[in-house]
């Protein structure tokens, strides 16, 4: 019994590293003319649900979602006191 399984566990064995594991590690997203840092904020359970949604509704990492929300590439649209945004 014991033979058996050793053998089976051997024929499971994937040769490292896997191919598809490497192209995971390339980047996917668009590259920036400047390094990312660390950042923190505040906010209420209910407001980080609703941001984690519209990250997953968008197909992004919260991270990259935020990043594209800052920078414009994702509009939020006009302020409501006509204030503009640089």
């Amino acid at each position: 019994m014991e033979n058996q399984m050793a053998e089976t566990t051997q024929k499971r064995k994937r040769p490292y590293p896997k191919p598809i594991s490497l192209a995971n590690l390339r980047p996917s997203r668009p590259r920036y003319d400047e390094p990312k840092a660390r950042r923190e904020l505040l906010v209420t359970p209910d407001g980080w649900r609703g941001f984690k949604a519209l990250a997953k509704a968008h197909g992004l990492s919260l991270g990259e979602f935020a990043e594209r929300i800052g920078r414009g590439i994702i509009p939020l649209g006009t302020p409501a006191d006509g204030a503009k945004v640089k």
